[in-house]
């Protein structure tokens, strides 16, 4: 009978019981709170969990969906409107590249908000009339995240007008050559996806709200449905389409299939 070589620390321990497949016993948590994972207590998530109406309290169990929808777009709303504040920091500082990513975060973040709004039509139109019954008064249109969008998006046009004069180009070159001021011109561009995005999510928004209560209804805070028709025509950043016109203007392009008339 051959004797097992023992390893410093581990008499008669062989390789099958200390490699590295060997399970790593933890010590548990970490950070304060009474979660059981540093998970769940990092990312907080039995206060998230408590936040929504427990089941015996609901008006209809489709409630749920209705809260967490608007609850996780609130939270995503709080993080478009500090990539916002992060944006204007640096275009302020001509850290072009820098704003430019934030703008792009913020535009995946309204792209997702976009397309979850469309989960609240999987509710047919009968239950949702039953959970708007307790609502109160309560409209989207009191959304502190999406007012606060409306003011602070179009704050970043002054500092990229301050921007284009300290670099000594006008927005209608920044478009006419886009290959020389490419930076300038990709930060033009994030700012339109912002403006336009949002203006879709808007769109769909408002398409969801008929679909559930109808068009030539009111709001719970008496608005007329068609009357958000016009108001979500709103746009942050008007001159960056204007110069869409004037650049298809300059390329004589104003009738389709031909050149502007002499």
């Amino acid at each position: 009978m051959t004797n097992r070589k023992k390893e410093p620390g581990g008499a008669g321990r062989s390789e099958a019981t200390a490699g590295p497949s060997s399970p790593v016993k933890s010590d548990g948590p970490v950070l304060p709170g009474d979660a059981p994972s540093d998970y769940e207590r990092y990312i907080r998530v039995p206060e998230i969990l408590a936040l929504q109406k427990p089941e015996d309290k609901m008006s209809h169990p489709d409630e749920l969906l209705f809260q967490v929808a608007h609850q996780s777009m609130e939270i995503w709303f709080k993080v478009v409107l500090q990539s916002i504040a992060r944006a204007k920091i640096h275009i302020e500082k001509d850290e072009i590249l820098e704003a430019h990513n934030m703008l792009r975060r913020v535009v995946s973040v309204v792209k997702l908000a976009k397309d979850s709004i469309h989960l609240l039509e999987t509710m047919p139109n009968q239950d949702y009339h039953t959970i708007r019954l307790a609502l109160g008064r309560g409209s989207g249109s009191e959304s502190p995240g999406f007012n606060g969008i409306l003011v602070d998006a179009p704050k970043l046009w002054r500092p990229f007008e301050a921007m284009m004069k300290r670099k000594g180009v006008s927005l209608d070159e920044i478009f006419a050559k886009p290959h020389t001021h490419v930076q300038e011109h990709m930060l033009a561009e994030a700012l339109t996806d912002l403006d336009m995005y949002f203006h879709l999510w808007r769109e769909d928004h408002l398409a969801m709200i008929k679909r559930v209560i109808g068009r030539d209804v009111h709001s719970l805070k008496g608005y007329s449905v068609h009357q958000l028709e016009t108001d979500i025509q709103t746009q942050f950043y008007p001159e960056l389409w204007a110069v869409r016109n004037r650049l298809t203007i300059a390329a004589g392009l104003t009738e389709y299939g031909g050149s502007a008339p002499k």
